[in-house]
């Protein structure tokens, strides 16, 4: 169970965090690098 908590609890990170960067660049207007 810890196995499947802490996996869901990655994933929701990872989504956190690409969201909270495109948001980022968004706001500064830095071209974007990725393709």
């Amino acid at each position: 169970m810890e196995t499947i908590s802490t996996f869901v609890f990655s994933i929701g990170l990872i989504i956190f965090v690409a969201h909270f960067f495109t948001a980022l660049f968004e706001r500064t207007r830095v071209p974007d690098v990725l393709p």
